[in-house]
């Protein structure tokens, strides 16, 4: 299946460049082998260690609503199995990918090896004691926060986007954090961020 024309035909994807990338980068390589024939779902598909693989029409909202661009560079936190990590580095400069849980870090990278990315870099760490002197032009967290993580504000550039789940339950917001100002962007369902 070529998600990208599925997520333009139904108005999710807008822009032609995120189409051409869902469309190259196929699902089924970032799932394990017993999960790989639900990759036509567009639902999240569960990977291990309680995680789940977000489902391709929350990835095309995440890309979207954060104005994803071929000049940014994007910090995302939650690697999960690197399926979005290829679909940010495909349309970005560079992309930072955190993950919490070593072995689903390597999971991702063995992934990611199948597209030979060189703009991309995992790190396993925990998000929350992270210390990090870049500046991004875009956040994605891709697991529910508790509460707004305004620490990141020293690490996105001015004009930057950030975009998040917020709440431990249901309903969770998905969250468009600009210049300081707070967009719910509606009710969403993701796991919570671990640390």
């Amino acid at each position: 299946m070529n998600w990208g024309d599925r997520l333009f035909e139904d108005g999710i994807i807008k822009r032609h460049i995120y189409k051409e990338a869902f469309n190259k980068i196929k699902r089924e390589d970032f799932l394990p082998h017993e999960m790989k024939k639900y990759s036509n779902a567009d639902e999240p598909i569960p990977l291990f260690l309680d995680q789940t693989q977000t489902a391709p029409h929350m990835d095309a909202i995440f890309m979207e609503e954060a104005l994803i661009n071929e000049e940014d560079k994007v910090l995302e936190v939650g690697t999960g199995s690197g399926y979005l990590t290829a679909l940010l580095a495909e349309v970005s400069k560079k992309v930072i990918s955190i993950e919490f849980f070593k072995e689903l870090s390597h999971f991702a990278r063995r992934n990611l090896e199948k597209y030979h990315f060189r703009n991309l870099d995992l790190i396993v760490a925990d998000f929350y004691k992270l210390c990090m002197k870049l500046k991004f032009d875009k956040i994605i967290i891709t697991a529910a926060v508790p509460e707004i993580p305004w620490f990141i504000q020293d690490m996105i550039s001015p004009d930057g986007i950030t975009i998040f789940p917020l709440g431990r339950s249901i309903p969770q917001k998905l969250i468009r954090l600009k210049n300081g100002k707070i967009e719910n962007l509606g009710p969403v369902y993701f796991v919570n961020i671990i640390h």
